[in-house]
This record gives C-alpha cells, structure tokens and sequence, in this order.
C-alpha cells in the first residue's frame, strides 16, 4: 500500500515536469513522464518497452553524440554517459515523424538499484551555442560576423545542417553605394532574416549570408527578400548551394 502510494506520488511529480524524465530500476526503464510518452508517442511504459527491448535503442547513431556504440563492453548507457564530460552528455532522439531532436542528458542515482534520468531538449541551442554574439564574433564596423569567427566555426555550422538535416545556402552580397553605412546596411539585413541566419562580413564591401534551406526552392524566397528591402539601394546577389559531400570551404571556393 506505502509503496503504491510513493509511486503515484513519484509518477505525478515527474509528470509536471517539462522535460522527459525516466526511472530506471536495475537499467531497465521502470516508470517515464508524459513528456517522455509523447515525443515518442506511446500511450503508455508498457506500449513504450514493447517498442524498445533496451532504452538506449533511442539514442540515434550520430557519431557527434553519445549512442550504444560508445558503450564500453560489461557497461549500461547510465554508467558509461555520466562518465563523460557534461558537455558530450548529448543524446540524439528521433520522433515518429522522423524529426531529429538533441537532448542533453543528467543522471541521478537514488541508490545501487535506481536512477532517474533527465532529457533537455537542446536542438536549437546547439545552434545558438554557434551563434555567439561577442566582441570577438562581430565585426566592429558592420555589427556583421567576423570572417575569422565564420571561418573557425564553419565545421560546427556543418554538423548542426546533417543533424537538424538541412542544405546549407551561401548568398555573398555585394554593397557598392556608399552613401549607406556598413552599420545601417547589415541592420537593414538583420531585419528580414532568420535567427539561425549568419550575416558575415567578407570583405571591405561585401558580405555573406548562410542560412539553412529546407530546399533549394527557399533560396529563391530568401533571394526575393533582400531584393526587396525598402531602405537599400539593390545590392549585387551571387548565390550557391552546398553540395551532399561538399565542404563549406569548396562552396566558398566556388561561390568566388
């Protein structure tokens, strides 16, 4: 009876929660959130296992990301991924729709026999974890990216585009009037362009903008758009995609 009533008590805790949360007794998956249920869409701990003989069959094989192929020989996945740094702590989960999600993953052992493991959801901060704004990201006089920074985190940029599986645009930007500040013309940009959008100074007057692409249709949207903002004399558009084995260095190579 005491036990039952901890259990409910326990189930109804965790399923306030905002993240996914499951309970493991002895590695196996004992009790989950309703977090947890809906991304994978199960109505129920007993539907979910009868999906999964082993919880981490979850984890997608991404080679950036913990999976059952990073786990040593004798170990389960709760003892080999809290052996890892914080930062490698990154799951990645697929819904039944086929969307790819990033979680970072914090363990608790209550005791030998259970523990409780917490999923954040951090796909799109994995993204924004790119997108740093500092002073040693902006170039000075445009409020643009620096063209060192891009080129620093372009393998980043990359590995964010395979996992959220994206195609990658490169639009380079040319501004020759001269009565516009750099200041004034990259604002003018900013303003009609995505948060996950880059905007980097590239030379004295130009400039490129890289952007994720659902498909190579959307490029053309986002060509329209800056050819339509209001306060910009038009500016030369050069554009390109990237290709499935292309790196971004070779885009930009060929983009010139």
């Amino acid at each position: 009876m005491q036990e039952t009533l901890e259990i409910k008590l326990t189930q109804n805790i965790i399923d306030t929660q905002e993240e996914m949360y499951g309970i493991f007794k002895d590695s196996k998956l004992f009790m989950v959130n309703n977090k947890l249920l809906q991304f994978f869409k199960f109505k129920n701990i007993e539907e979910f296992n009868g999906g999964f003989r082993k919880f981490s069959e979850c984890f997608m094989p991404h080679p950036s990301y913990f999976n059952t192929e990073k786990i040593p020989d004798g170990e389960t996945w709760l003892s080999a991924i809290v052996k890892l740094d914080v930062r490698s702590r990154v799951v990645s989960m697929m819904n039944p729709s086929y969307e790819p999600f990033a979680f970072s993953v914090s363990v608790s052992n209550v005791d030998d026999e259970y523990s409780v493991a917490k999923f954040t959801d951090v796909t799109k901060t994995l993204i924004k974890s790119i997108l740093i704004e500092n002073d040693a990201s902006l170039d000075k006089k445009s409020g643009a990216y620096d063209k060192k920074y891009f080129l620093h985190i372009s393998e980043l940029y990359e590995e964010s585009a395979r996992f959220n599986e994206k195609m990658i645009g490169i639009i380079k930007i040319v501004q020759d009037d001269k009565s516009q500040s750099l200041e004034s013309f990259v604002s003018s940009i900013k303003k009609i362009i995505r948060e996950d959008d880059m905007i980097i100074r590239w030379g004295e007057n130009s400039f490129l903008l890289v952007h994720f692409l659902e498909n190579e249709a959307n490029q053309n949207v986002i060509l329209k758009k800056l050819g339509s903002i209001d306060n910009i004399n038009k500016p030369e558009l050069n554009f390109a995609i990237k290709k499935k084995d292309e790196s971004i260095n070779k885009l930009l190579k060929r983009l010139d």
